[in-house]
């Protein structure tokens, strides 16, 4: 086995966009010894390794005080939340040895500080192939009719209640009343086939799934899946869908990836950006203006025959980008001898 190389994250925590990043991992260094870790155990800390701080939402204090004090380190595929992140890389910009986000904006700023950053598209871009090749699951084989993916998200309804926040609670509750008769008109059309994402006990999908569904009336129509199924084929899922609805954001980096036609029930910033940044504003609803009129508006953009050419097209461009920059983060890691990694 080759060199040994710990990656620093969200990992282990049942969120099928984190558990992603390690299948990336895996095909870009196939001959390397690879860790994950979001507690870094001393035992860990005290060998020899290449440290790689991502993918996610992860430039944060937590998961840099996981990483050896003053070792080096490479970030690959990692977003940024608020402009106090630049600071914080500028300023540990001494220790980091190659910088890979997923903000084309952010690189820029990066830029002009003075700190070589580089783009590449969210790091999952990668694994199109990879999941086209996937069988489908048993669950949504032999499918008569057009699926739509419903993908939600618990997260911010069960965020609103640890926070005591009640207008965000009595929203997120609104939405969950709403969707039910929204999926009903729906499933006139399409079977709707319910995909969660997360499994954390902070962000349980599953319980938004069955408030929604408890509101419909065609529930004939609907399929859950009840599992956690493996990233890739929880991506093979979305690739046979004629419709993706997300609240996820790796939900919608699925759907660009594989080139469907999709809809963001926008929730986060980031969800928002990604559609604007790919050219897609009009399939992207944003927080907290999501109604009857908002939805079916998206969806009918989502459904033009026309879309779907730019979508693939966009599909292969961002597949091809990231493929690339995963070949850079790869040939850079391996550049790196034992004294640039204890310098």
């Amino acid at each position: 086995m080759g060199r040994r190389i710990n990656f620093v994250g969200w990992y282990d925590r049942g969120n099928c966009g984190d558990e992603a990043f390690k299948a990336v991992h895996q095909q870009l260094f196939p001959d390397c010894e690879i860790n994950w870790f979001v507690d870094v155990p001393p035992e860990a800390a005290q060998q020899d390794a290449t440290w790689v701080l991502g993918g996610g939402d992860v430039f944060l204090d937590y998961y840099i005080r996981q990483i050896p004090a003053e070792a080096p380190f490479f970030v690959y595929g990692v977003g940024l939340g608020s402009p106090d992140q630049i600071d914080h890389i500028a300023a540990l910009s001494h220790r980091i040895k190659g910088i890979w986000l997923r903000n084309a904006r952010d690189v820029e700023m990066l830029r002009e500080r003075g700190v070589d950053a580089r783009y590449s598209p969210d790091i999952v871009f990668q694994l199109a192939n990879a999941a086209r090749n996937r069988p489908l699951p048993l669950e949504v084989q032999n499918k008569e009719r057009k699926t739509a993916v419903i993908i939600p998200s618990n997260n911010a309804a069960q965020s609103a209640t640890r926070r005591g926040d009640l207008g965000d609670f009595f929203y997120f509750n609104y939405m969950k009343i709403k969707m039910g008769a929204w999926m009903d008109e729906l499933a006139q059309y399409y079977d709707l086939v319910f995909l969660p994402f997360s499994f954390d006990v902070n962000d349980i999908d599953l319980h938004f799934i069955a408030e929604v569904v408890g509101q419909m009336k065609r529930t004939s129509r609907v399929q859950i899946i009840k599992r956690q199924l493996d990233p890739l084929d929880a991506a093979r899922v979305v690739a046979d869908a004629q419709l993706v609805m997300s609240m996820k954001f790796h939900g919608l980096i699925y759907a660009m990836m594989l080139g469907r036609p999709f809809v963001n029930i926008g929730l986060t910033r980031k969800t928002q950006l990604l559609c604007e940044d790919n050219g897609f504003p009009q399939l992207s609803i944003p927080p907290y203006t999501i109604t009857h009129d908002t939805l079916m508006a998206a969806v009918k953009q989502a459904e033009d025959p026309q879309l779907l050419v730019r979508l693939q097209e966009n599909a292969a461009s961002l597949s091809s980008h990231a493929l690339e920059e995963g070949q850079l983060f790869r040939e850079a890691v391996l550049a790196c001898d034992e004294q640039d990694l204890a310098a």
